[in-house]
């Protein structure tokens, strides 16, 4: 693997000092990017968000514009040989402190830029789907992120491989819904869509913004909730979604749903 690292290009590995705050600490921020058909999907509005994370957590915003960045993008494809549809991984943490311990006192970021083969899809039914037990979320100055101290997802991933689970969906520390493994999640009662607030701790996606908007412009009313678990047996479809693509639940913890209704349609076809 050919990639792209503080403005080298490197390949197959880094080397990094054993006081990496990355390793040490999780100091960083990563965004998942979609290439379809040679397009990079939604760039615009990830390096919205990482770099208002960079803020956040007191880092320089990344020297790219977003012209510089595609194109950084581009040749890491390139080098790869990978002609149409990608999956880029744009990861910053901070460059190493002057002293020991939590405290930063660098600025300074590392940049890393990786890329491999992606099968595109517009939306799938995935069958099994249960709520984690594992780990809850906490809303915090930096949860709507993704930072690349990902431990809670880790968490969920392995208890839902132990469980046969296609997915899992993850409450927060008062038992509400927030969001699933790798996306956001959604639910439809009648026209009306809902999607848990940024208040229960999930991630900011950029699927997530995209949808809201489109909902207030053109489709059917979407509300932000705090939720409890038994509203979603009240919902007629349930599905989550990043910018991978849709994700129809067929069924929740046994729960049979339906995977067909005319707003979500509506909502992937207007994304895709």
């Amino acid at each position: 693997m050919k990639a792209y690292f503080n403005g080298t290009w490197i390949e197959n590995d880094i080397r990094l000092p054993l006081n990496d705050r990355g390793l040490q600490f999780g100091d960083g921020l990563f965004e998942t990017i979609i290439v379809k058909d040679g397009a990079v999907r939604f760039l615009k509005h990830h390096l919205t968000r990482i770099q208002k994370g960079a803020e956040v957590m007191g880092l320089k915003n990344l020297p790219f514009s977003i012209e510089e960045l595609e194109n950084v993008i581009l040749k890491v494809l390139a080098l790869n040989k990978i002609d149409k549809h990608a999956r880029v991984k744009l990861q910053i943490w901070r460059q190493p402190s002057s002293r020991n311990g939590y405290h930063p006192t660098s600025l300074d970021v590392n940049i890393l830029v990786t890329a491999s083969e992606h099968v595109p899809f517009v939306s799938r039914v995935i069958e099994k789907v249960s709520f984690c037990t594992s780990v809850a979320l906490t809303y915090s100055a930096v949860s709507r992120f993704k930072t690349i101290s990902a431990l809670p997802y880790v968490m969920a991933s392995k208890e839902a491989e132990e469980k046969g689970m296609d997915d899992l969906i993850l409450l927060n520390e008062r038992g509400l819904v927030s969001e699933c493994i790798m996306s956001n999640i959604f639910w439809i009662k009648d026209k009306t869509i809902f999607t848990p607030s940024l208040a229960t701790g999930c991630i900011e996606g950029i699927m997530r913004n995209h949808l809201i908007t489109q909902c207030h412009q053109s489709i059917d009313p979407i509300i932000e909730v705090e939720a409890k678990p038994a509203e979603l047996a009240k919902a007629d479809v349930i599905f989550s979604a990043n910018v991978a693509g849709f994700y129809i639940f067929q069924n929740v913890n046994t729960r049979p749903f339906s995977t067909r209704h005319p707003t979500m349609q509506a909502l992937i076809n207007n994304t895709a």
